[in-house]
């Protein structure tokens, strides 16, 4: 039988299994004979207090555990076997801690207190159900009376109970799973996590974290600094409501078929360097974790940064307008926008593109606009920049009007 345990359990589990075997020495009985296997990863899932929401998310935690394989479960003293324990109440029975493959008869769901061996039936809160293999016997005894009817110390047989019913539960219980939540890292599926990412990059373009860094050095005091997308994508599993419309598109069958590709690219790849050989791991893995997160991501900016050199033709068209501090007229649509989360709280990445096929983007916590939508106003220049090749203007300080769609 296999029985799973935390890794960190394992030392402490073999050494209580060797002192039960020890003090069968002597005894009529079997050895408990077990393995153990290599240390290996397995998930579980924990609910998390969310900071943004503050509301509990349940999220998939990635654990160590080891696999404890025992060939002989029931452990027969004397041809006597603990079986279970019957905890009485005035609504009737409960049995505890069954913990081998015997039916009990029904007799037991429903029984009084009464001890087989000293024929006594008086008030027991527990009694005990003892089983002889040989003869497939099952009785019921008092635990006063359970060293006497066995013919030697039932300690032994309950401790033995004990120990395999706790590790039985071990991986659920509640102690020991926060322990594991501890101790464990927090990850998520690694192709919802892509998909997620190929709607951000869609939408607002693909920012590494080394680039998000350099922004937030350079505009330390400016509330526009970039995120890195494998963060934005990250934060969609949490806040699902307020990233409803992303995640919906994320599940749509365009973005399937563009994960299909990125996919294919990621096969197709030599394993010649670092970078290929991680990215390569972690699609075998098949899950993604915060610390990997900018890494996983990185592999649909990599893909779509080949396909935008490809295809977008608003490249070579789009320069660079306005003077930087000027103050300027704009007429421009909305081409996209996206929800982040800056230092200052949740913000919104709006790009445009003006009519002279010129690209704009605006950062702000407050505007809220309709992709689509033609608006004109005023902006403040506040940069020009320029990413994968296209130059764009990036404004602040907009008062826009929507009006028709040109």
């Amino acid at each position: 039988m296999k029985y799973t345990i935390p890794t960190y359990k394992t030392k402490a589990t073999i050494k209580k299994l060797e002192a039960l075997n020890k003090r069968i020495v002597g005894m009529d009985g079997q050895f408990i004979n077990y393995t153990v296997s290599p240390s290996y990863q397995t998930t579980i899932k924990v609910n998390k207090l969310d900071e943004n929401t503050k509301k509990n998310v349940e999220v998939d935690i990635l654990v160590d555990v080891v696999d404890i394989n025992v060939e002989n479960p029931i452990v027969s003293l004397n041809g006597w076997s603990f079986l279970a324990i019957i905890e009485h109440s005035k609504e009737g029975n409960i049995i505890l801690k069954k913990l081998y493959n015997v039916n009990i008869p029904e007799q037991y769901l429903a029984s009084g207190t009464y001890c087989e061996h000293c024929n006594v039936n008086r008030y027991r809160k527990f009694t005990y159900l003892v089983y002889k293999v040989e003869t497939n016997e099952i009785h019921q005894v008092g635990s006063t009376c359970l060293t006497a009817y066995l013919g030697f110390d039932a300690s032994l047989l309950m401790a033995h109970a004990a120990l395999f019913n706790q590790m039985n539960d071990m991986m659920n219980d509640g102690r020991e799973r926060d322990r594991m939540t501890k101790r464990g890292v927090e990850m998520q599926n690694l192709e919802l996590f892509l998909k997620r990412t190929i709607v951000v990059v869609e939408k607002i373009g693909y920012v590494s974290a080394k680039k998000a860094r350099e922004d937030a050095e350079r505009n330390a005091d400016n509330m526009t600094t970039l995120t890195a997308t494998g963060y934005l994508a990250w934060e969609m599993e949490y806040n699902k409501k307020y990233w409803k419309d992303e995640l919906e598109q994320a599940s749509g069958e365009h973005v399937h078929e563009v994960y299909g590709k990125v996919m294919d690219m990621v096969n197709e790849m030599e394993d010649n360097n670092d970078y290929i050989h991680n990215i390569k791991i972690l699609v075998k893995r098949g899950y993604v974790t915060f610390k990997t997160a900018t890494t996983a991501a990185s592999i649909v900016g990599t893909y779509l940064a080949r396909e935008y050199k490809k295809n977008n033709e608003n490249k070579k068209n789009s320069i660079h307008f306005g003077i930087i501090g000027n103050r300027i007229d704009v007429d421009m649509i909305l081409k996209s926008k996206i929800k982040f989360e800056s230092r200052y709280g949740m913000s919104n990445c709006y790009r445009f593109e003006t009519i002279d096929g010129n690209v704009a983007v605006w950062f702000t916590a407050s505007a809220v606009l309709q992709e689509g939508t033609r608006y004109v106003g005023k902006a403040t220049v506040v940069k020009h920049d320029e990413y994968k090749g296209l130059k764009q203007t990036l404004l602040n300080r907009c008062k826009l009007e929507a009006v028709d769609v040109a």
